[in-house]
């Protein structure tokens, strides 16, 4: 996956460059090598130390949201599967996988601490830029 920026300097305006890159690693471009939902769900339960039950509940805990966002980012944002299959797998509809992905990216963006430490944690497991 390639990115072109350009970058235009105009003098005297103030210089602000934002890049966001998400990238798939090479090994898993060819979709069947990435991994299938239920091996992204047992590892984002397994880094979390969350049960998969725990992350498919009804529960809107701080400690279990942050594990099913994580899993909705990594399977439909990293790994590209559709929204609706993403929310087959933990019985919610592809909107909630999509708020998913979206409060996911907040946490991130805002540094929360547990957020940022389980997202160092998953990029140990998963060969992904998250």
């Amino acid at each position: 996956m390639n990115q072109d920026v350009t970058l235009t300097i105009v003098p005297g305006q103030k210089l602000v460059l934002t890049i966001t890159i998400e990238a798939i690693p090479r090994a898993y471009e060819d979709v069947s090598h990435k991994p299938t939902l239920e091996n992204i769900l047992l590892k984002v339960s397994d880094v979390t130390g969350k049960d998969i039950q725990s992350i498919i509940s009804d529960s809107r805990k701080f400690e279990v949201l942050i594990p099913r966002y994580a899993y909705c980012h990594i399977a439909h944002k990293i790994y590209g599967y559709s929204a609706s299959v993403v929310g087959r797998m933990i019985n919610r509809d592809h909107t909630t996988v999509l708020n998913a992905c979206n409060e996911f990216k907040n946490l991130r963006e805002q540094n929360i601490p547990d957020a940022v430490m389980l997202i160092k944690k998953l990029q140990q497991h998963f060969a992904v830029v998250l």
